[in-house]
């Protein structure tokens, strides 16, 4: 849900272009929209919608916003299921011209959802999951069916006992980015004769034509990195869903464990965790990160900072200066190439006791290796933002975690070039606030703009 907000935050929920916008951000006052479109399915599910939640906002300010619902129903004989509701926003007089044109072919359906409706009060495009115009994979990737026959296929091929049919029951939708990726686990299980247990594995889909690759790297990364690195095993490329499948790992996501540890401990063991990964050899992958790419991110974002914020256009294009005058210096000493996780923050890993597992590798590549201890030292500040940790005892857990790490790899962390990756990297995380309208760190966008001034300063 979207928290209260402060006068400075909820500013960002009146845009006279989409007058709808605050309304479809307040899931309780969305729930008897959803009641009323969907009649005819809830009807048929033998259920009523229970509950309402926002779990991914994409806005554009003055054009249009994606939202991520999850709908939570409640059927007659008393079961829970779930639902994503993947809806665009558009302006007022839009909704029926982008609903037929979406729509021209005719509106799929599996029997129970269509693949578009319109809530054309609100104009508001509806695609159900797992319906998504960007991501035709998905409606085979995401359906029980075809995931068994899939399943079928593959046990065939792997030379394990064939069965003569499998069920799917898909157990957790788990992260779903509408038109770009998908995560979802399921389990395979056999039918009440067999003797074949109970299988659970996780399913990440794709929007681009890089799935493949992923899967391939993703195989590379657990034979090459096991058992110094823990990574779930793929199983499976799907190529007609552009899916492929892992072997679920017995833990649970860090960051939602982190109150109940202790951070003393915690910390050291992950900057270990990274200097190990940085100190392994894994062929076959690409360089993508490098020091102009991410100026020319600095510089988009930054723009659309200052266009969204004009009053800090100033100041964000002076620290966009001079991230560009001191790139010279700060890279004139080249560290070694190593692999690196290229997104590593405490949401990609894994806990099982004192076990770790590292997952989304997709950004996985040879780089420099403080790139990754940046992006975790500064995705850890972002929580004091984004989840209301304190910023002293974040910055005393990050000082171990780079303290440790320090002790175990052969090269110099320094700290100047990780201030400037901190400090280009703030700029995506603001522009990021802004787009997902993410209300705790909107309220305290002032201090974030302080924090990118501080790291600022330590390489000027």
């Amino acid at each position: 849900m979207i928290p209260a907000a402060s006068q400075q935050a909820e500013a960002w929920l009146d845009d006279p272009y989409l007058p709808q916008l605050r309304k479809a951000l307040i899931p309780g006052s969305m729930q008897a929209d959803w009641a009323r479109l969907f009649d005819r399915e809830l009807q048929r599910l033998k259920a009523e919608i229970e509950d309402c939640r926002i779990e991914r906002v994409q806005y554009r300010r003055h054009k249009r916003c994606r939202i991520l619902y999850r709908l939570i129903f409640r059927h007659q004989d008393g079961h829970r299921s779930d639902q994503w509701i993947a809806a665009k926003l558009v302006r007022p007089g839009q909704g029926r011209r982008q609903f037929l044109k979406e729509t021209r072919c005719g509106a799929l359906s599996n029997g129970l959802w269509k693949s578009a409706y319109l809530l054309e009060e609100m104009d508001l495009l509806v695609h159900p999951f797992p319906y998504d115009p960007r991501m035709p994979g998905l409606t085979l990737a995401g359906h029980p069916t075809h995931i068994a026959q899939k399943a079928e296929e593959w046990l065939a091929q792997s030379l394990r006992n064939p069965h003569q049919q499998l069920t799917v029951p898909i157990l957790q939708k788990v992260k779903y980015m509408p038109g770009k990726r998908c995560v979802l686990k399921f389990a395979l299980a056999g039918d009440e004769d067999s003797r074949q247990p109970w299988s659970s594995y996780f399913s990440k889909t794709f929007s681009d034509g890089l799935a493949a690759y992923h899967y391939r790297v993703l195989k590379t990364a657990q034979k090459q990195l096991a058992p110094k690195i823990q990574i779930p095993r793929p199983v499976l490329f799907w190529e007609q869903a552009n899916t492929f499948w892992q072997e679920s790992w017995p833990g649970l996501p860090l960051i939602d464990q982190l109150e109940e540890l202790s951070w003393k401990d915690l910390f050291p063991q992950l900057g270990e965790l990274a200097a190990d990964l940085h100190s392994s050899f894994c062929p076959g992958l690409r360089r993508l990160f490098h020091a102009p790419l991410i100026l020319r991110d600095a510089s988009e974002d930054a723009n659309a900072l200052a266009w969204h914020i004009p009053q800090h256009r100033d100041s964000l294009q002076a620290i966009l200066k001079l991230l560009q005058k001191r790139a010279g210096a700060i890279f004139g000493t080249t560290l070694p190439e190593r692999p690196i996780h290229g997104a590593f923050r405490i949401e990609q890993l894994l806990i099982n006791r004192n076990d770790f597992a590292i997952v989304d590798l997709d950004a996985l590549s040879l780089g420099d290796p403080l790139f990754d201890v940046a992006e975790f030292w500064v995705s850890l500040q972002y929580l004091a933002f984004t989840r209301g940790f304190s910023l002293p005892l974040i910055n005393e857990a990050a000082e171990g975690f780079v303290d440790a790490y320090a002790r175990k790899i052969p090269w110099d962390v320094d700290l100047r070039r990780i201030a400037w990756y901190i400090t280009a990297f703030l700029f995506g995380k603001m522009h990021d606030t802004l787009k997902n309208l993410d209300m705790p760190a909107l309220n305290r966008f002032d201090e974030i703009l302080s924090l990118q001034e501080h790291w600022a300063a330590k390489f000027s």
